[in-house]
């Protein structure tokens, strides 16, 4: 029987002394005292953590800006290029010789389209 009782004894302060740890931790995490000796371990690791955030952040910023200034001058290039086909077709139209035939008339600029072919000029090395 003394050693069911010393059993039950030992059993009863295991309990109050897990009671008395677990309150004195519940007091320490109510204080915020748990912090300040975590902190104090692992401070250089939280201060590059943080400089590697700040890093990140800045990388993912500036990389948005670059993709949206990509995505505009994307755009530019397909209105210069359209503008660019528009003219050529408009240079194209205005250099054929009915249209210039037509904008003479228009103008009233008195030239006509010669109706003699053309002829070739030879001339000796010689000069004769």
């Amino acid at each position: 029987m003394n050693d069911s009782g010393n059993i039950h004894n030992e059993e009863q302060k295991n309990i109050a002394k897990r009671k008395k740890d677990f309150s004195r931790q519940l007091g320490r995490v109510l204080r915020g005292d748990f912090l300040h000796e975590t902190t104090k371990k692992i401070n250089k690791y939280l201060i590059i953590f943080l400089l590697m955030a700040i890093g990140y952040i800045s990388l993912k910023y500036e990389a948005d800006t670059l993709a949206e200034k990509e995505i505009k001058l994307k755009e530019g290039n397909k209105r210069l290029r359209n503008k660019q086909v528009t003219l050529t077709f408009e240079l194209i139209q205005a250099s054929q010789q009915s249209k210039v035939e037509e904008l003479l008339e228009k103008y009233g600029i008195n030239l006509k389209a010669p109706t003699n072919p053309p002829y070739v000029i030879k001339v000796d090395k010689d000069g004769k």
